[in-house]
């Protein structure tokens, strides 16, 4: 079971269509890495002219999104290369909108919301990836929530 001590965020690093993202990331982890279900918690993401929340694993099963902290984390992944460019203001009004529900729901401290890519740090780690995008600041992210 999981229990909640950070939300970790995340990018899909694929350009974001009017289609869903979601069944095609369900895909790769469930067909293709033989996983039960999708990796994140949530993903948000355009469909058609809307930006959206899409559940994934529920939020009391360990997720399969950041080596380390799948067991005490909800991971939100929002659909796009975030090294390419900036979320655009509607995908970050739905972000902040899900991670202050998700902290006052599991009393979460700011400082817990974190990006995939500070997870290396705190295992002590070089840094592997730049999830959720090299665009993305976390600091900001943290500030709004």
């Amino acid at each position: 079971m999981n229990n909640p001590k950070y939300i970790v965020i995340h990018h899909s690093k694929s350009y974001d269509q009017v289609v869903r993202d979601f069944e095609a990331i369900r895909h790769y982890h469930v067909d293709v890495r033989g996983w039960d279900d999708i990796g994140y918690h949530f993903i948000i993401e355009r469909v058609e002219s809307q930006i959206q929340i899409l559940r994934g694993r529920d939020v009391y099963k360990e997720g399969a999104h950041a080596l380390g902290f799948n067991s005490v984390s909800i991971g939100i992944c929002v659909v796009g290369d975030y090294d390419l460019r900036s979320w655009d203001v509607p995908k970050v009004q739905k972000l902040i909108d899900l991670v202050k529900a998700l902290r006052l729901t599991f009393n979460i401290d700011r400082d817990k919301v974190i990006g995939h890519r500070e997870t290396y740090e705190l295992r002590g780690l070089a840094q592997e990836k730049s999830c959720p995008g090299s665009m993305i600041y976390m600091s900001d992210v943290r500030m709004a929530v």
